[in-house]
């Protein structure tokens, strides 16, 4: 069921996408201009010391359909997708899922919006173990339509922290318009998300070229691998439909021209949120929810006095 080995490292870990793009029936063939290298090979990544995965096949034979128990982002018949933001993780995706509900776009997707919901993330978990290779729980069965990707996204006018699934999602969506946001010089915000959970951050490992988490460390490692995302994503998104800023210049004249939105009254900042604060925040009210359940349960089990005895002996405790 693993399907790709982990250390078979190809352009965005998509290999299914990649393959699909060759195959003569597939809607992702527009974009196989822009994947081809100088020689006309379809573009790849390779991991140092494994032999290159054949792209030249189709796949479709054993694609395997969306599981059919997702429960979607959010309740609703499936909307238009209009903007994707394709930018890395801390390059300002928290702060544009904010503004872009400001501007008035419904159910806009970010993660950090889920947190709490146990069974929003085992539908994510299974959504991205059937898109993403570099992961070891790879299952196989890459979305490829609109079809495909509504079964979770499917009320969603905008996607934000989406970037490990931007090929299959521009595949799909091709009338979106895409924001990517560059980060800034001296940023390495993979870096430090690297060492906050090894399975959260293989999908990221994999679009960087690498099938060790540890050089996410080496900035120029990184630099490479922004640098050939954003070549990428310049390559399948025609330039009208793209807006490339830097993170130091988002704010609402760049993004509200782009979008043929007004900008909002004076009164209304543009959001500048921490990404990693905002993750925070959302685990910690995670924790005292899942503590006030385990006591509430403990307390049908051990009655109300005791419980209140053990918890005034913990605070006396403390107080020492």
């Amino acid at each position: 069921m693993h399907g790709a080995d982990p250390s078979y490292i190809t352009l965005f870990g998509l290999k299914s996408a990649h393959a699909a793009i060759v195959s003569p029936n597939n809607p992702m063939n527009t974009y196989t201009d822009g994947l081809q290298d100088s020689t006309g090979s379809v573009s790849r990544l390779e991991s140092h010391n494994q032999p290159p995965l054949d792209l030249e096949i189709d796949l479709g034979q054993n694609k395997m359909a969306p599981p059919g128990n997702i429960t979607p982002f959010a309740p609703g018949p499936p909307r238009k997708k209009q903007v994707i933001s394709l930018g890395f993780y801390r390059t300002g995706s928290q702060s544009l899922k904010e503004a872009l509900t400001i501007l008035g776009y419904r159910d806009v997707f970010h993660s950090s919006a889920i947190v709490a919901d146990m069974e929003q993330w085992r539908s994510l978990a299974e959504v991205t173990e059937a898109n993403v290779p570099s992961l070891p729980s790879y299952a196989g069965g890459d979305y490829t339509t609109a079809a495909d990707w509504d079964a979770y996204f499917g009320p969603c006018e905008a996607l934000t922290d989406v970037t490990p699934f931007a090929v299959s999602l521009l595949a799909a969506y091709p009338d979106a318009k895409v924001v990517l946001v560059r980060p800034r010089p001296a940023q390495r915000p993979l870096a430090r998300a690297a060492a906050d959970g090894r399975a959260a951050w293989a999908m990221y490992a994999g679009m960087l070229g690498v099938g060790d988490l540890r050089k996410l460390r080496d900035r120029r490692v990184l630099r490479a691998g922004y640098e050939r995302h954003h070549g990428l994503v310049r390559r399948l998104v025609p330039p009208g439909r793209l807006l490339e800023i830097d993170l130091a210049d988002l704010g609402w004249g760049p993004l509200c021209a782009f979008l043929g939105k007004e900008v909002p009254p004076g009164d209304v900042p543009f959001p500048r949120l921490n990404e990693s604060r905002v993750f925070r925040n959302e685990f910690r009210r995670l924790h005292r929810s899942m503590l006030a359940a385990a006591l509430a349960m403990l307390c049908g089990y051990v009655g109300l006095p005791l419980l209140v005895l053990a918890g005034a002996v913990w605070y006396a405790r403390t107080r020492v």
